[in-house]
């Protein structure tokens, strides 16, 4: 028997460019990527359009005890319209203060 393959759906592609973002935070080793994850599509807004892991860091001496480092990357985009730079570096300063409060997150710069 031929197996059928499921049906393929097209999308046309974005009119309007995404602007991304990296963030590196450190946090308590027991913090999963999963937690990460989740309040950024909580608190990420209307265009947070994708979320990656760019990497895993971890070094007692430039981090501490227990700690550890992830490297995120954020894509935003409006589907009617060209995001500015004022309004994608608002949403990331409430997504930044999200991970602080709800995670303990410090920031790396």
């Amino acid at each position: 028997a031929i197996k059928k393959l499921p049906a393929v759906t097209f999308r046309p592609l974005p009119r309007y460019p995404a602007i991304r973002r990296d963030l590196a935070l450190v946090l308590e080793e027991g913090v999963l990527y999963d937690k990460v994850e989740r309040l950024a599509c909580k608190k990420g807004g209307q265009w947070l359009r994708q979320m990656n892991l760019l990497s895993v860091f971890r070094d007692e001496e430039k981090l501490g005890v227990g700690k550890k480092s992830y490297a995120i990357g954020l894509l935003f985009r409006d589907e009617q319209r060209t995001l500015t730079d004022e309004e994608v570096d608002g949403q990331m300063k409430l997504l930044m203060s999200a991970y602080e409060k709800d995670l303990k997150a410090v920031i790396r710069k």
